[in-house]
């Protein structure tokens, strides 16, 4: 046996060693890295999915699918409000998640999450689902005079003046090949799943007291469901909610506002709220929100109701009836300004209406009187005098 031979074999078990070392020592090398590869994309996406699963939350409480005040945790501390105060602090992603964004962020989402679960609409659901704001911009107003047509009507339109916000919830269009497709949809959806009104009273230049409603005509959609109507005070705070069958084959009437002057009371020494220019401005003290969730998606297209048409100035062909009813004290008279009627009109915009006592003629110039009455031109609230609309501070 040669000399290299017998090294070899006496030292065959330290070369063994060393080369399990070796592996060892590379494996230990690795391992760490991989960790923090996986820690750092872990920690990136967090703040996506705790937003995420946040917004899904949110989107159940606006739609009636989940009670704001569950407290799963048992805690005391609705579920909600704990991930929104979180969620609060986290606005814009920091350019580094420490251990404790990452552990709030965490928590937010987890909470979130079971929320999402309780109530049965996860981020999956809404990934199929789609929101559709009406008219464009989400905003239509609804605008009153409140005296009897010919006993001194001034049509400046601000006796009662509401926005109507209105987001429709529908399910995604999904088109096969045998589907008979046309713009915008196919036969195989999308339908409708709930709708969600949101009413801001806006203005109040009235004498009298009303009672403001609004009321779904007969056979409107073509299914059955339930609805939930909440009361909020002017900071957001939710104060009285009510609930009830929706019934489709019967006028659904909901009373919004009991008294319009609990909403929008004049400031002290005044008389009106909000249409006199050099009067303080006074913010709603009563917002309120409709839902209505259907039992099984519906096949109602809100492209059938055009705001934006001069058919529907005084809401003639809107799907709902924005009405006020007045209360005169003094003779004892009290009557209704329903859709249709010369003395509501609705603008499908965030609108500028006339101050006190300019009649709307006066303030927009493609509205002109006609024998003392008002008539409108095709889109006529795009031109206004500015110094003649209220202007909001």
């Amino acid at each position: 046996m040669d000399n290299f031979s017998v090294i070899y074999k006496q030292n065959i078990h330290k070369i063994m060693v060393l080369t399990i070392l070796l592996v060892m020592a590379s494996m230990i090398a690795i391992v760490p890295q991989a960790t923090i590869s996986c820690n750092h994309k872990e920690r990136s996406n967090m703040w996506e999915k705790a937003w995420e699963q946040y917004n899904a939350t949110v989107k159940n409480i606006e739609f009636g699918f989940l009670d704001p005040s569950t407290d799963l945790n048992g805690n005391g501390i609705p579920d909600f409000d704990e991930a929104k105060a979180i969620m609060d602090l986290y606005q814009v992603k920091p350019d580094e998640l420490t251990d404790e964004d990452f552990e709030n962020l965490e928590y937010a989402k987890t909470l979130c999450d079971n929320l999402n679960n309780y109530c049965g609409y996860t981020i999956g659901f809404w990934k199929n689902h789609i929101i559709i704001e009406w008219p464009t911009g989400g905003t239509l107003t609804a605008a009153f005079e409140d005296l009897p047509i010919g006993t001194g009507n001034d049509f400046d339109y601000n006796d009662w003046i509401v926005d109507i916000n209105t987001e429709a919830l529908y399910t995604k269009c999904k088109c096969h090949s045998n589907c008979d497709c046309h713009p915008g949809c196919c036969k195989c959806g999308p339908k409708l799943m709930a709708i969600k009104f949101v009413f801001v009273p806006e203005a109040r230049g009235a004498g009298y007291n009303h009672l403001w409603g609004f009321s779904i005509p007969a056979n409107t959609f073509p299914g059955n469901g339930h609805y939930i109507i909440t009361f909020y005070d002017e900071n957001g705070t939710p104060t009285a909610v009510e609930d009830g069958e929706f019934i489709a084959s019967v006028d659904n009437n909901f009373t919004v506002i009991e008294w319009t002057k609990d909403a929008l009371p004049p400031n002290e020494g005044e008389i009106f709220t909000n249409t006199v220019q050099e009067d303080s401005y006074v913010k709603t003290k009563i917002i309120v929100k409709l839902v209505i969730m259907f039992d099984n998606p519906v096949e109602f297209d809100l492209n059938d109701y055009d705001p934006y048409s001069a058919g529907n100035v005084h809401a003639e062909e809107l799907f709902f009836n924005p009405y006020l009813h007045v209360c005169c004290f003094s003779n004892t008279k009290h009557y209704t300004v329903d859709k249709g009627d010369l003395r509501v009109i609705t603008v499908p915009v965030d609108w500028l209406w006339p101050r006190e006592i300019v009649p709307i003629w006066d303030a927009y110039d493609d509205v002109t009187c006609v024998d003392g009455l008002p008539e409108y031109a095709e889109n006529w609230w795009e031109n206004y005098n500015i110094d003649l609309v209220y202007i909001k501070p």
